[in-house]
């Protein structure tokens, strides 16, 4: 983590980049994940901005993929000014606002399609009942059940892949 963002007062001053930053030229704003303590905080030293794309000091280069589109961009952040009302959750808990926001990427998408696999094989099993397909659909509930105990832990307010901080 390079990226840099350091606190004028009022504002953070951004300085460094950003690889793999998905539909950021269709983008107004995104999230962005700086170190704001020592590299030694690990991820305490890590906050969480809500910046605008089209901010003073952003330059961007397209990288395109085998189709020929630019999914993902290439972010270059020289001297950017973020307000503190930007700051996503609290200073230096970064880390813990990344790994909300994966949780809640991973029940919603991954989730639904760990159901609908479900579903499927139930339906296979229905249609043809061999040795093969009876493996898939123990397969897709065992996925189906990682995604319930997921749901469970987020409900609980927990934050999956996340220790707590200490």
């Amino acid at each position: 983590m390079t990226t840099r963002a350091e606190d004028k007062g009022d504002y953070f001053i951004i300085n460094g980049r950003k690889v793999w930053s998905s539909d950021f030229h269709l983008a107004n704003y995104y999230l962005l994940l700086a170190r704001t303590g020592s590299p030694e905080e690990r991820h305490r030293g890590l906050t969480m901005f809500i910046v605008d794309t089209k901010s003073e000091g952003i330059t961007y280069r397209p990288i395109k993929q085998i189709n020929g589109r630019p999914g993902f961009s290439e972010v270059f952040l020289d001297n950017v000014k973020v307000p503190k009302e930007n700051v996503v959750g609290k200073v230096g808990e970064g880390w813990r606002v990344a790994m909300t926001t994966l949780n809640f990427e991973r029940l919603n998408i991954g989730g639904a399609f760990a159901y609908a696999a479900a579903s499927a094989a139930r339906h296979l099993v229905e249609i043809k009942r061999d040795a093969d397909t009876l493996a898939l659909l123990e397969e897709a509930l065992a996925i189906k059940e990682l995604y319930d105990r997921m749901l469970m832990l987020a409900l609980r307010g927990e934050i999956i892949g996340l220790k707590p901080l200490q």
